[in-house]
């Protein structure tokens, strides 16, 4: 089978809509994320932050050689990182979206060729599509 070489054509202002659909669906995820990472700012100073004084600085000539330590709970770290990472992700894909938005909102009428790629980039399942996000 020749599957690689086939094209599908489809106009404009198909890949139009489509490209918005997508551009929508990431700035939903994008903006979940955001929402996620606040609720991971908010939980920091009430449960991610520790204080730990030594036992012995208060018992001992040593007092103040250990030295208070402050220490964030690396599950929270862990999940800001991750927030972070997926806002970056899905804001980089509105703004690719975008773009097709722009480029086909002014080649409405045109015939283009696509093949699987492009097809899955356009219409479809994110989940099949890019391997490198899962939400």
């Amino acid at each position: 089978m020749q599957r690689k070489d086939w094209k599908f054509e489809y106009q404009g202002n198909q890949l139009r809509d489509a490209a918005i659909k997508k551009r929508d669906e990431h700035i939903t995820k994008r903006d979940w994320w955001i929402g996620k990472k606040q609720e991971v700012i908010m939980q920091v100073p009430k449960t991610g932050i520790t204080v730990h004084d030594s036992v012995a600085a208060g018992y001992s000539h040593t007092k103040g050689a250990f030295g208070p330590q402050i220490s964030i709970d690396p599950a929270l770290q862990q999940d800001l990182g991750e927030c972070h990472s997926k806002i970056m992700s899905h804001d980089q894909y509105v703004r690719e979206y975008d773009g097709w938005v722009q480029v086909l909102t002014a080649n409405v009428t045109a015939r283009l060729p696509l093949n699987h790629d492009d097809y899955m980039f356009f219409f479809g399942d994110d989940k099949h599509a890019r391997v490198d996000d899962d939400e």
